[in-house]
């Protein structure tokens, strides 16, 4: 499962852990901590405390992306965007939340989680189409009006280092980095680039 992180959200790319049981499984470190999700049409839905284990249709409601808010007192409220997966499988969520204040940062409405979705769906659909100029628009796209959402650096990243432009995709890895830390996949390009290029470290 890859985590990106944005400014007042977190966005998830769901990778699927198992294809018969269409399970969504929510844990947390601390547990107990207070799930909700804010709909397409701005309904928000409580599912209780974590750890949470449902049906992911019933998690999904027909919804193409739900926005996971967690919140516990005295720890930052996380909130994590999902994407329904194209495919039937189990999804697994763990989130460490952090100690603070608990402080509410600004979620998403409705009208900006739909376009952010279907701008990051529209831009994954001519990368694996590798219809790469039409992504790298796409993307820049996503930028302009999303500049904090991680996965966008990302995926500009994986078009230039196909591309063969090893040094550009360096500068987007870099900077996804700095939106969201932690990305082991991220880290291993960056590593591999770096010793590529000694000079740009």
């Amino acid at each position: 499962m890859i985590i990106y992180k944005t400014i007042g959200c977190l966005l998830l790319v769901v990778t699927l852990t198992s294809c018969s049981s269409g399970l969504l499984n929510i844990s947390t470190v601390p547990e107990k901590v207070s799930v909700k999700i804010r709909e397409e049409d701005g309904q928000i839905r409580d599912l209780g405390l974590t750890p949470v284990r449902m049906d992911s249709s019933d998690f999904f409601k027909g919804n193409n992306f739900v926005q996971v808010i967690l919140s516990k007192e005295g720890y930052d409220n996380e909130k994590i965007v999902l994407i329904r997966p194209s495919l039937e499988g189990s999804i697994t969520l763990s989130v460490e939340m952090l100690k603070g204040g608990g402080s509410v940062k600004e979620a998403l409405s409705s009208v900006e989680l739909e376009r952010l979705a279907t701008l990051i769906a529209s831009s994954q659909q001519f990368f694996y189409a590798k219809k790469y100029s039409e992504a790298e628009n796409s993307l820049k796209k996503l930028i302009i009006e999303f500049p904090d959402v991680s996965l966008s650096y990302d995926l500009l990243g994986n078009i230039y280092y196909l591309q063969n432009q090893h040094e550009k995709a360096l500068g987007m890895y870099r900077r996804a980095d700095e939106i969201s830390p932690r990305n082991i996949e991220r880290n291993r390009m960056i590593d591999k680039l770096q010793q590529e290029f000694p000079e740009k470290k």
